[in-house]
């Protein structure tokens, strides 16, 4: 079981109603639970629950990237497995849960408002009006870590895609990619479908992945595959009945 990296121990967090506990971040509150793909690897057999257990020793033993978000606050495990598991905020800083999304297909991307591949705003622009009917979403994620193209704040982002663009699909925060500091919906996206030679960092602005009906990765695309170029996987999943079995989500796209 591969060990967690340093930089991946911000995947777990602690609720509040532990924080009077003085020993918190560094060890965990008594009868927490963990999650991990054998259970009884853990101090106190098949519940999962330990004592006086240290961050790092909990990062090695939920192991390699399939560890789990272990919430304090209720006590409860829950495994991030489908993109409607996660939130992020809106433009205009509103907390929102993708669950809202539930039984759509969603196509997710890394903005900026002045890279190379910016003017893809209006082919997505397009696929979101001739698919929204039919179950698509699109979602943006403006991002400033691929050469500071993405300067402004929320307003400035806003009012640029509106002017330019005619942007009307849902806008979220500015947000980071890659790195610690990295989204965990972003962070779930590349484990999910690493890119080329299996890295896991997005390389530029305007990399998108496709999310099924079912709210599963099945495709990422690079920053020049452009909207025209991928509505043809599209059609696929968009025709998908929700609650359909695939056995191969794959095979539903062409290459």
């Amino acid at each position: 079981m591969t060990p967690l990296a340093k930089d991946d121990a911000d995947m777990i967090s602690f609720g509040v109603p532990f924080l009077d506990n003085p020993d918190l971040p560094e060890r965990f509150a008594k009868g927490a639970p963990l999650n991990a793909p054998d259970p009884a690897t853990f101090y106190g057999g098949e519940h999962g629950y330990t004592n006086q257990l240290t961050l790092p020793a909990a990062c090695r033993m939920l192991g390699g990237r399939r560890a789990a978000r272990i919430n304090l606050m209720t006590g409860k495990e829950k495994d991030m497995t489908t993109a409607y598991d996660f939130s992020a905020k809106t433009l205009d800083g509103e907390e929102q849960a993708l669950a809202a999304y539930q039984g759509k297909a969603m196509l997710i991307v890394n903005t900026a408002s002045k890279c190379g591949f910016t003017p893809q705003y209006t082919g997505l622009e397009k696929l979101w009006e001739k698919y929204q009917g039919r179950g698509l979403v699109v979602l943006g994620f403006p991002c400033d870590q691929f050469g500071h193209q993405e300067p402004g704040d929320a307003e400035e982002i806003k009012t640029f895609c509106s002017l330019n663009y005619d942007v009307s699909f849902p806008l979220y925060e500015k947000i980071e990619v890659n790195g610690r500091n990295a989204h965990p919906l972003w962070k779930w996206l590349k484990k999910e479908k690493p890119g080329l030679l299996g890295m896991e960092a997005v390389k530029w602005n305007f990399t998108k992945f496709l999310i099924d009906k079912h709210g599963k990765v099945i495709k990422r695309y690079a920053p020049t595959d452009t909207p025209e170029k991928i509505e043809k996987d599209l059609a696929s999943i968009v025709n998908q009945h929700h609650g359909a079995h695939v056995d191969h989500p794959d095979e539903a796209v062409k290459q």
